[in-house]
């Protein structure tokens, strides 16, 4: 208890805000590159080689089961990351502007940023080298 004429004592912000930002970018940057790789490596098989270059279309409705499996997965991979990553830079703008977490949530906010961009390159080299 301050004593009459003491300054109050000032404490530091608690980061849970940024960690919690921080550890949903982690996680949402390994799971897409992990899911990236599963999906190259199933849909590579699939890749059609002609005189144009490498190509894939994968749609849901496609008379082989496994093309329309890749034909939903890619989608849904594509939407569920994007929902994620807006709620980690949103998680990461609120930790740097309430200044809970500021380091945290910078970071947080690079992987969000990053994430799509490295699994399609992933995603890409995987189905579209030469086997």
């Amino acid at each position: 208890m301050a004593q009459q004429g003491e300054p109050p004592a000032v404490t530091s912000p608690r980061p849970t805000v940024g960690r919690v930002a921080l550890i949903a970018g982690t996680v949402l940057i390994l799971v897409s590159l992990g899911l990236s790789i599963v999906l190259g490596l199933l849909g590579a098989p699939f890749v059609i080689r002609d005189q144009a270059g490498p190509h894939f279309n994968f749609q849901f409705g496609d008379p082989n089961p496994a093309v329309s499996i890749l034909g939903l997965l890619g989608p849904l991979h594509v939407v569920l990351g994007s929902l994620v990553g807006v709620w980690v830079i949103v998680q990461g703008i609120v930790a740097i502007s309430i200044n809970r977490g500021r380091r945290d949530g910078i970071i947080a906010i690079v992987l969000a940023v990053a994430a799509p961009g490295i699994s399609l390159v992933v995603y890409l080299l995987i189905m579209l080298l030469p086997r």
